[in-house]
């Protein structure tokens, strides 16, 4: 996944909204691109700030349970007393003549141009009112929870985010996340029916913590024979997922249930080489585990790479020139590119997009190049040679294809 793409679903993966794979691919590319964990951290501040402002502003402002009642009371009783006044209005508004049908006038027209602006206006802000509505009371009810503010308490926590998820569940439940720290995490799980806190959620990045995400990855075979060699942990963090299941209830039918899970991020090293992985704390098993580098950046193919990358540009405009030197030798040159770009595949870095562009782009040139040989030599052996070198390039290609997205190395394996 490029930065652009992961840019563009930060939001949708802060609120839950992506599928299992789209979380997996921003979590590998998190784990190596600062600047998209740079922008996923401001995103994520920057949203729980805004929540935190709104959800102060409509506690502030928003009318008293007593208040709603007493202006519902209000509103049925002048109802009830304005409808012989409201159909004498209507009356006037259809102006009926005898032998002639009802026909509208100016202020029908305004009253009811009103009436639509007023109502699409209700349609897009109703929700938005009411969204904002439950999560105050979600917010409300874990703060009133003696268990959640003895936590704080005892933590010496000042600021509380509040950040309520999107989404209640079929049994009127929904989270609210209270502490997202670097080292801690505090969730509750809220019932509306009931109007109480149902479940703590905490999580705290401690040694045995550290030591749990450790023996999660090394039940990866990778990994474990990556630890026997001497690796050692680095790096540790801790993420919270949620997820809707579709579970049978009591009633025989199927309804979605919210499922929270934290994930524990490690990262293993040894010596130049190193190893991501992902884990699913709460359930025991592997999101995902890689390696960045599949071998030493130093490979002498890596350079090789680009300056084939060079060449074939070069290469390639001289035909375009007709240079008649190169335009006798394309199929040589051809199989040239073949070759290389084989080597290239193999042995460059492959983890890393800039030497994805220098590898692949070298096949590519070599066919490009046997094409020109193929079309301006109808006879003779540079034709024979640019038809076979065509082949072979396309052939390389598609193993570099192959190379990259297994990260197969022959000669040297990744550990």
């Amino acid at each position: 996944m490029k930065c652009n793409d992961t840019e563009r679903l930060i939001t949708a993966f802060l609120d839950g909204e992506l599928t299992d794979k789209e979380r997996s691919e921003i979590i590998e590319h998190l784990s190596t691109c600062q600047h998209c964990r740079d922008e996923m951290s401001s995103t994520s501040d920057f949203i729980s700030l805004l929540h935190s402002s709104s959800e102060i502003i409509l506690t502030e402002f928003s009318p008293s349970p007593a208040s709603w009642k007493t202006l519902k009371q209000r509103v049925i009783e002048e109802d009830k007393k304005s409808k012989p006044c409201i159909v004498n209005k209507i009356e006037k508004l259809i102006k009926v003549q005898p032998g002639k049908t009802a026909w509208l006038n100016w202020r029908t027209i305004t009253v009811g141009a009103l009436v639509l602006l007023l109502s699409v206006g209700l349609i897009f802000t109703a929700p938005s009112f009411l969204k904002q509505d439950y999560k105050t009371l979600a917010a409300n009810i874990s703060l009133s929870n003696p268990s959640v503010q003895e936590i704080i308490n005892e933590r010496g926590i000042a600021t509380v985010n509040e950040h309520v998820i999107d989404k209640i569940d079929d049994r009127g439940h929904t989270f609210v996340v209270l502490i997202n720290d670097p080292d801690y995490i505090l969730i509750s799980e809220v019932n509306f029916e009931t109007e109480e806190v149902v479940q703590l959620y905490e999580i705290e990045l401690n040694d045995d913590t550290k030591q749990t995400i450790i023996d999660i990855a090394g039940t990866d075979p990778a990994i474990k024979d990556f630890l026997e060699q001497g690796a050692h942990a680095s790096e540790f963090e801790i993420y919270w997922g949620y997820k809707f299941d579709d579970v049978i209830g009591q009633d025989g039918n199927v309804q979605q249930q919210g499922k929270l899970h934290f994930t524990g991020y490690v990262k293993f090293e040894l010596e130049e080489r190193s190893y991501y992985s992902y884990v699913n704390i709460t359930d025991g098993y592997i999101d995902s585990a890689y390696t960045p580098l599949v071998i030493s950046p130093n490979s002498i193919f890596t350079p090789i790479a680009f300056i084939m990358h060079l060449l074939g540009i070069i290469i390639i405009i001289a035909l375009a020139l007709q240079n008649k030197i190169l335009m006798k030798i394309t199929g040589t040159l051809s199989i040239i590119f073949a070759v290389m770009g084989l080597l290239c595949g193999l042995f460059a870095v492959q983890w890393v997009m800039t030497n994805l562009i220098g590898t692949f782009s070298i096949p590519i040139f070599g066919s490009i190049i046997g094409a020109v040989g193929i079309k301006m030599n109808t006879t003779g052996n540079n034709r024979i040679l640019s038809i076979l070198g065509t082949s072979l390039c396309i052939i390389v290609f598609i193993l570099d294809m192959i190379f990259f997205m297994t990260g197969i190395i022959v000669l040297e394996p990744v550990f």
